[in-house]
């Protein structure tokens, strides 16, 4: 065990690099994270340990989400005629990163079980993890709060807002968002009180800061959801709970009026910009989609697909990172795997919300951020929370 804290302790470390530990080949069209191979070497220990066991229990207990990772297989096989070599080489090793991911999740969690004292670690890693984004964001911010030199590579023009480390405030907004819910649903059961709240107040301002208007509506539904389920269940005054979503307005709100108000559209919440943009998104997803709309055009073939489509210009396909997607991991998804492969990703997704009911709260954060921006998707997105899940456990 000793082996695998070591390199559950090194894949946080590497994790918490960002962007900044991305490996890139074939002009940025695969990109490979340094905590990705640490996380290999970890899956391959837990096979050498565990061998198949794990996953003969994952095919049992996550039917949906078998099923989905076969069908994808399927509809990337069936629309590979209509692509290059180089261009199927290219969705193939993308497909199989998501069934590395899968394999990740399907192992940490059997190890959890096996051994609830890895929890620990788990924990710790969060911690860390927290305490290394509160920080990296706080530089950011104060240091380096203009991205516009970085347009070059494919990255947004993102102007006095926290991204961080992920060099996106969608994804950064995603994650500092399951950070704030994991922090306040532990702030009651420890007991340094003080030091939880200090973190939560950094979170919170930092989540402000990131000016996502997709993380706003989201947390804001969040708690009218929250109030729903103490009121269903009429275990708790819901009078306290108001109040105390009162109390996180107020705090939302000062922040607002304390934080110095920057010059840029990207600050400005009213906004108008981003969302024609994404409505025109939306509409050329549907185009490629009404074309195939069965079995999709095959995992990751949405840059090939625009290239051919001249939506996209050859010398952009993996540079342009908004472009070799969509503004949805849903959509990202009905246009790959056609319409069945919507429907059983939507089914894989509330299996795993049936599963990890302690986790439910950032299953559903993800979910509805994942309407507007590809954050479902995002590998960061989904290591964080398999972390999450498997703490949960």
């Amino acid at each position: 065990m000793i082996c695998i804290n070591i390199l559950l302790y090194l894949s946080a470390i590497f994790f918490s690099f960002g962007q900044l530990g991305r490996i890139s080949f074939f002009s940025q069209q695969v990109n490979l994270y340094a905590y990705e191979l640490v996380l290999g070497l970890l899956l391959c220990n837990l096979v050498y340990r565990y061998w198949l066991t794990p996953i003969k229990q994952f095919v049992k207990k996550y039917r949906f989400t078998t099923i989905f990772l076969g069908y994808l297989f399927l509809s990337l096989l069936i629309s590979s005629i209509t692509f290059s070599f180089f261009e199927n080489l290219i969705a193939t090793m993308y497909y199989f990163r998501l069934v590395f991911y899968e394999l990740i999740f399907c192992y940490i969690t059997y190890l959890v079980k096996a051994n609830p004292k890895i929890k620990v670690t788990i924990v710790r890693i969060i911690y860390f993890y927290i305490i290394v984004t509160i920080f990296t964001a706080g530089i950011q911010y104060v240091f380096y709060p203009d991205l516009r030199n970085l347009n070059y590579m494919g990255w947004d023009e993102h102007y006095y807002r926290t991204f961080g480390l992920f060099f996106d405030a969608s994804v950064a907004g995603a994650v500092y968002g399951l950070l704030i819910i994991f922090i306040a649903f532990r702030i009651k059961e420890r007991k340094s009180k003080i030091f939880h709240i200090i973190l939560l107040f950094l979170l919170i301002l930092i989540a402000v800061l990131t000016y996502s208007r997709s993380l706003y509506i989201s947390f804001v539904l969040l708690g009218i959801y929250f109030l729903f389920m103490k009121l269903k269940q009429k275990k708790v005054p819901i009078i306290r709970y108001l109040l105390y979503l009162l109390l996180l307005a107020g705090l939302v709100f000062s922040i607002f009026s304390l934080i110095p108000k920057q010059k840029g559209e990207g600050v400005n919440l009213s906004r108008t910009y981003s969302i024609f943009s994404r409505v025109d998104d939306y509409k050329t997803a549907l185009d490629i989609w009404i074309k195939n709309p069965i079995i999709g055009i095959g995992y990751n073939h949405i840059g090939s697909t625009k290239r051919k489509l001249n939506l996209l210009k050859a010398e952009q396909v993996g540079i342009n990172h908004a472009g070799n997607s969509f503004h949805s991991s849903y959509l990202i998804i009905l246009v790959c795997g056609g319409i069945i492969g919507l429907f059983l990703f939507i089914k894989s997704a509330y299996e795993l919300y049936r599963k990890f009911p302690g986790c439910g709260y950032c299953l559903l954060l993800i979910g509805l951020l994942s309407l507007s921006d590809n954050i479902l998707l995002h590998q960061f997105v989904l290591f964080l929370l398999i972390l999450l899940i498997s703490n949960s456990e």
